[in-house]
């Protein structure tokens, strides 16, 4: 039950957070949407090292998984972006 609750959640929140990385490249650019993406895959490979089998864990869990939700667009949202700005709208 709770593991479908964090995959729940986690689905969710990507779906929130893929909205929100088209919304930050708009608004803020390329770089500072990569920033916040890469220090969010940093946070989330920290927090993974401490999930455990505790409650502390189970709440550790769900934050790891909000958080890696907000660092995987970057693997399917940002490509096409990185891409546009590198080489330009040309075919």
């Amino acid at each position: 039950e709770y593991v479908a609750t964090v995959a729940s959640v986690h689905s969710l929140a990507l779906t929130v957070f893929k909205f929100l990385t088209g919304v930050s490249y708009d608004k803020f650019g390329l770089r500072i949407t990569m920033i916040i993406m890469n220090i969010a895959g940093v946070a989330m490979m920290t927090l993974l090292a401490f999930v455990n089998n505790s409650l502390a864990g189970a709440v550790m869990a769900m934050i790891q998984g909000t958080i890696s939700s907000l660092a995987m667009p970057m693997e399917t949202v940002m490509l096409p972006l990185i891409t546009a700005d590198m080489f330009g709208q040309k075919d």
